[in-house]
């Protein structure tokens, strides 16, 4: 009985793109089948670091949904996240991540088109870069001086622990003391 429950439960059983696929191509339509006729409230996302990506149409057949991209998708990673309700309305998900890696053009690496967002974006990154370097060698000073004086801080959490140790340690021993009299 149990594994006549199980089976009847929509299931992936393949797609275009499949798990883990890298792109060398442009990607025009996604293509997901399942094992099981599927209802027309099923639908799916294309994301990119979490920011969706439009996809023009979405068509649910039968077995199959597909969904058209319109633009090209540039280098990096993907995941298609995918929401179902199967013919036995359960409501099933799952993600097929991907990659695209197109090689590029003369042109392109010629001529690198970035937006002033894009600039801004790389300038600022730089710009923590280098404030977290600055940050980071003045700790290094302060641990080899530290190291070569050959004191050890004790911090407060570690403190603390050694306090509370402490305390366990007497109100056990108490504990013990009180039993023990109890027993004579």
């Amino acid at each position: 009985m149990i594994p006549s429950l199980v089976s009847a439960h929509s299931g992936l059983t393949s797609s275009n793109p499949t798990e883990g696929q890298v792109l060398t191509e442009d990607l025009k339509e996604i293509l997901l089948t399942f094992n099981t006729n599927i209802e027309s409230l099923s639908t799916m996302k294309l994301l990119k670091d979490s920011k969706e990506i439009p996809i023009t149409s979405i068509q649910v057949q039968e077995q199959q949904m597909k969904g058209v991209i319109s633009e090209s998708l540039e280098n990096g990673s993907y995941i298609i996240a995918w929401n179902i309700v199967g013919k036995d309305g359960h409501v099933i998900e799952g993600e097929i991540p991907f990659t695209v890696q197109k090689e590029q053009t003369e042109e392109e690496i010629e001529n690198p088109s970035s937006s002033e967002e894009d600039q801004g974006t790389i300038q600022e990154e730089s710009q923590t870069t280098n404030e977290e370097e600055k940050t980071e060698e003045p700790k290094q000073n302060n641990e080899t001086s530290e190291e070569t004086k050959g004191q050890t801080e004790t911090t407060p959490s570690n403190t603390s622990m050694e306090i509370i140790i402490i305390g366990l340690v007497i109100i056990l021993g108490i504990g013990l003391l009180l039993v023990s009299r109890k027993k004579r």
